[in-house]
């Protein structure tokens, strides 16, 4: 599949540990916010045939909520159905023309990850495929962390990238394969190297020369992945973006794959990412 065109926004402002896009409002209805700042770059895109839409979602306890559910408009009925996804999905994907098929994937900070996987797929039925992802820092993701002692730096973070089936003169770069794991890990929260070197054995790995990790920035398990990064690319350019722009939950790796196809050039690339539950997924990049 090929990349024809995306879009992103990260954090650029830092409040305590956590890095947020400061013209967002932070008692809004999330989706509301980013389409009344970003719709014009979202939309931007020439769809030409069938399309499937991909809605990548980040932990469902804070991902779809308003912000000040005391403080809302209106009946308070509303903020029961504005904190389901299916809302959500549905007012991103209408903005679009010719969507056919529509799907969500919550694996959380795999959530984009695992999207592009299904698209691969889904190009074989539609020319066309959309992926979406969004977060927005609040109060309830930074409690699951504290209560399980995790150091993490969230952040804010919106991505959208358009997908063809058949290259065309504005492709971008090719995503020829992706793989998608399972690991009986000790724990839902780590990631082992078992996990790792699974998903990536489904992979022809001699021409890589550029790693983009997951790099959660948690100790255990940067260490799990790049113990195995450096077993099976010595010699490969790494890059991490997370120490830079935080943990975007369900959006990272589309936000991450943006960055580096705007930062660098003339890469085969794997892309790797895992999330809650033991999940794991990787992708090939050629540009």
């Amino acid at each position: 599949m090929f990349i024809e065109k995306y879009f992103y926004k990260t954090a650029t402002e830092k409040i305590g540990k956590s890095l947020i896009i400061p013209e967002l409002s932070r008692n809004k209805y999330m989706t509301k916010e980013y389409i009344r700042l970003f719709k014009d770059q979202l939309t931007d895109v020439n769809i030409v045939g069938s399309c499937a839409f991909l809605y990548a979602a980040g932990p469902a306890s804070h991902h779809n909520d308003i912000r000040d559910i005391k403080g809302i408009d209106g009946p308070k009925g509303s903020a029961v159905i504005k904190g389901q996804v299916g809302f959500t999905v549905y007012t991103v994907a209408n903005m679009y023309d010719n969507i056919e098929h529509v799907s969500i994937n919550a694996n959380t900070c795999a959530s984009s990850m695992y999207c592009l996987h299904e698209a691969r797929w889904l190009l074989e039925q539609y020319d066309n495929v959309i992926v979406y992802a969004e977060d927005m820092v609040d109060d309830t993701e930074m409690l699951l962390f504290k209560q399980l002692g995790i150091d993490l730096v969230c952040s804010d973070g919106i991505a959208m990238m358009h997908l063809t089936r058949s290259r065309t003169d504005n492709s971008i770069a090719e995503i020829p394969h992706t793989a998608w794991g399972w690991n009986k890990d000790t724990s839902p929260m780590g990631v082992s190297k078992e996990g790792y070197n699974k998903v990536l054995d489904k992979f022809n790995l001699s021409d890589i020369n550029l790693v983009k990790p997951h790099g959660t920035g948690t100790f255990r398990n940067d260490q799990e992945e790049d113990l195995v990064i450096s077993q099976r690319f010595p010699n490969a350019k790494i890059v991490k973006y997370k120490p830079e722009i935080g943990h975007t939950q369900g959006a990272s790796a589309l936000i991450e794959l943006c960055m580096l196809l705007d930062r660098e050039d003339n890469f085969t690339a794997i892309c790797i990412a895992s999330g809650l539950g033991a999940h794991y997924g990787a992708i090939k990049v050629i540009k």
